[in-house]
């Protein structure tokens, strides 16, 4: 309708936001919703974009790269409808307040399996825990040398972290741009790893996170997910 009252306004011309439609459709416009996208401003994107795709193109084979990523796991289910008796609405539990777990993944560039861990909080405590697990799933004498590719949340940063590696001289970290997710792999296969309210309720309790059985904030195990997705991407020069 505004379309229309557009053209009647500035060029006097009439027609229907029906014929407005057909016509946009014939030009293959569709009605959708735009998306935002970030400032990808990094006055050391090139620098970094390069060192981790010569990092990639050079990889050793006494070497693993991965790409990692966190996310929230909300509990609290989304309903939507569905056919059911009349007179009669279907409840579905909700755990009270809207519950999170969080998930760090890491995506192994040649054998295209997802590590991963989950947490009852997303601190750097969920990183290092990832850190662990593939300190203990690539043993040294077969990988000498690992490397992580992160974006710049804090976590990848703090001191804990960095005392951690340290002490692991085997592992590096390699930074991407800022604001720049489609550099990573990992973000372009989200549903590998990730799953609806309700099973996040039954891995969450599988997996014992419950504070009295997790106090400090753990939980997880490490599971893998195969797939192959490309490598630096939209993002790289």
């Amino acid at each position: 309708m505004g379309l229309a009252l557009e053209l009647q306004a500035r060029r006097s011309v009439r027609v229907s936001a029906e014929t407005i439609r057909r016509w946009l459709h014939e030009l293959g416009w569709v009605w959708k919703r735009a998306k935002l996208a970030a400032k990808d401003d990094d006055p050391q994107r090139v620098e970094k974009l390069a060192r981790s795709r010569y990092t990639v193109e050079h990889l050793p084979t006494w070497a693993a790269l991965f790409f990692a990523d966190e996310l929230d796991l909300s509990l609290l289910p989304k309903v939507g409808s569905q056919w059911m008796p009349q007179g009669e609405q279907l409840e579905v539990p909700t755990p009270g307040t809207n519950e999170k777990r969080y998930l760090a993944g890491a995506w192994d560039l040649r054998r295209g399996t997802v590590v991963h861990r989950v947490w009852w909080r997303k601190t750097h405590g969920l990183f290092l825990d990832l850190l662990a697990t593939l300190d203990r799933t690539y043993p040294p004498l077969q990988f000498t040398r690992l490397y992580v590719v992160v974006d710049n949340y804090k976590i990848h940063k703090a001191q804990a972290v960095a005392q951690w590696l340290a002490a692991h001289p085997r592992f590096e970290l390699l930074f991407l741009p800022t604001y720049c997710p489609q550099a990573s792999p990992i973000e372009e296969r989200p549903t590998d790893y990730t799953w609806s309210a309700p099973q996040a309720q039954q891995r969450t309790h599988h997996l014992s996170l419950s504070p009295s059985d997790r106090p400090d904030g753990r939980g997880g195990s490490s599971l893998s997910s195969q797939g192959g997705p490309s490598v630096l991407g939209h993002c790289a020069p």
